[in-house]
């Protein structure tokens, strides 16, 4: 009742977030939404100085949607992230809990978990930017003539919402033409 924090000119005291949804939760819209709704909706009605009461968000990376992720498309301003990757130019984090060997074993296995709980840039099944379902696959055999086989791509990628989408064609050329 007393809220979090004291009234003063200076630091006043934080709020701490402390891995504020489980892994095996993550994959819920439903309680990814009540994570973010708990945050906005009552967390931050609880500081008694909006200007000296910093939050504190102490978690990994789960899914893209995630309270980490939603504050800092919502409100970048008002974070800094320190983002602490199990290994980063092939260099381990924590050597003790940990190998590369693991790491990359886990890369192979369980992708999803590698990039999100180790490598802090989660990732949704089908591709986080890139979609599975908008590939469209052909069978070798019915459609190749014996050409020349060469692939043309304009990538506009970036993460950004406002980019024009990317196109990538596998041609074949023949002496005919064909």
């Amino acid at each position: 009742g007393f809220g979090a924090g004291r009234v003063r000119p200076e630091f006043g005291g934080a709020i701490v977030i402390d891995d504020p949804i489980k892994a095996d939760e993550a994959s819920s819209e439903v309680i990814r939404q009540n994570t973010i709704d708990y945050y906005l909706e009552t967390l931050k009605s609880r500081r008694n100085s909006v200007y000296n009461t910093p939050f504190i968000l102490v978690a990994q990376r789960l899914h893209p949607d995630d309270l980490i992720g939603w504050v800092l498309n919502n409100e970048p301003e008002d974070w800094h992230l320190v983002c602490f990757p199990a290994l980063q130019d092939g260099v381990l984090l924590n050597p003790y809990t940990t190998s590369i060997e693991t790491l990359n074993n886990l890369k192979e296995v369980a992708p999803l978990v590698y990039y999100s709980q180790y490598q802090q840039t989660p990732m949704i099944e089908g591709g986080n930017i890139i979609k599975l379902d908008w590939w469209r696959f052909y069978e070798p055999t019915e459609s190749r003539r014996g050409g020349l086989v060469f692939l043309t791509a304009d990538t506009a990628f970036k993460a950004e919402k406002k980019h024009d989408a990317s196109v990538i064609r596998v041609w074949e050329g023949t002496r005919d033409g064909l």
